[in-house]
């Protein structure tokens, strides 16, 4: 999967609403890494196309619900849940 997805579905790396993007990838490792010692399911309202998601399943997070409304999103995020039983989207 190409590393630069939000390019390509043409969303804007600035949030709306109540929208946080986060695009700094020492970031998402860290919250990874915590999220994974503490051995939660996590769900995931909002995840765009997938960043935070894939660092989760990375790190070992026990299961992750993804729920996303852009369609534009929903092809990256179908290709992370097919790969990995611990991820669901809806």
């Amino acid at each position: 999967m190409d590393d630069d997805i939000c390019t390509q579905i043409q969303r804007p790396l600035q949030g709306r609403r109540a929208e946080t993007v986060i695009d700094n990838q020492q970031r998402i490792v860290a919250l990874c890494e915590a999220a994974a010692e503490l051995a939660f399911d996590v769900l995931e309202v909002g995840p765009g196309p997938g960043g935070l998601t894939r660092g989760l399943l990375a790190e070992g997070a026990r299961r992750v619900v993804a729920v996303e409304k852009d369609a534009r999103c929903l092809p990256a995020l179908a290709e992370i849940a097919a790969a990995c039983a611990a991820a669901t989207l809806r």
